[in-house]
């Protein structure tokens, strides 16, 4: 059984930002944890390995609606299957904190 860790893509972040990627490669599902007290929005992305982002569909594990952008704390799954990168980028910012931390799943574990 593999270890899994963590990646921290936003890290107390106060302003739009990129933050960091998540290598998803070889992976088939990423979960996204969002948390902090903060008015701003998260926009879930990906890529293959080069071109451009584009706005992923992801699904809130509290309430089952599926979406590209989020306001709120929680958990968000996202199918990575066949993609190179993932990213939770802060498209819109207001005030507060957010942290974003995510981790893949094996494919077909």
């Amino acid at each position: 059984m593999r270890e899994h860790r963590d990646r921290r893509l936003q890290d107390g972040v106060t302003a739009t930002a990129d933050g960091k990627e998540l290598c998803t490669a070889g992976h088939s599902t990423a979960v996204f944890q969002v948390w902090g007290t903060f008015v701003g929005t998260i926009t879930f992305e990906a890529r293959l390995s080069t071109g451009t982002w584009v706005a992923i569909k992801v699904t809130n594990l509290t309430t089952g609606n599926a979406a590209t952008t989020t306001a709120a704390a929680g958990l968000y799954r996202a199918d990575c299957a066949g993609l190179a990168v993932m990213r939770a980028r802060v498209s819109a910012y207001t005030s507060g904190t957010i942290y974003v931390v995510a981790r893949v799943s094996e494919a077909g574990s």
